[in-house]
This record gives structure tokens, C-alpha cells and sequence, in this order.
């Protein structure tokens, strides 16, 4: 596997501004992520679902997880504050 040198510098022009919004989105991404698979685990493991528990019905789940975690972090919500955790550490 050949990697392209022009990918090492991805970021590197950036303005701290711009790097901040960086960290802060991804301190997000990761908090959604975390809530997504907490709110997975809350789903119930009978065979007898809304869609006959099938691959259908777990795709639903699996969207309807990440449109629920999105949210919840984006309106704060969540009230775990993991993103906010992330932020004030990098801001140190």
C-alpha cells in the first residue's frame, strides 16, 4: 500500500480557529458515537420486533440511534458532557 505524501500535510494551513472547529466537531462525532451505542444496547433482543427482527429492522435501529445521539449532543441534551470534557482538556 503506497500512501500519498500530500495527505501528511491535511490541516497543517489551517488557522487555529479554523483547527478549534476542527476538535470541536469531532469531540461531538465522538460523544453521538458513544450515546449510539449506549441507546443500541437499550433495544430489545426478542425476535419478535417491529420488523420480525431482520436486517431491516437493524438498519432502522442503527439510524434512528444516530439521528437520536446527533441530536442529543447538538442540543446538549445528552447530559453526559463527554464533548464538553474533550474541549476544556485541548483548550489546556
Amino acid at each position: 500500500m503506497k500512501i500519498d505524501p500530500s495527505l501528511m500535510n491535511i490541516g497543517v494551513n489551517l488557522s487555529s480557529e479554523q483547527k478549534l472547529r476542527r476538535q470541536d466537531a469531532a469531540a461531538e462525532d465522538f460523544e453521538a458515537m458513544f450515546l449510539q451505542m449506549m441507546l443500541k444496547e437499550m433495544h430489545p433482543k426478542s425476535t419478535d420486533g417491529l420488523l420480525n427482527a431482520g436486517q431491516a429492522e437493524q438498519m432502522f435501529y442503527q439510524f434512528m440511534d444516530e439521528a437520536i445521539a446527533k441530536d442529543m449532543v447538538r442540543t446538549n441534551q445528552s447530559g453526559l458532557g463527554l464533548a464538553q470534557a474533550m474541549k476544556n482538556q485541548y483548550l489546556k
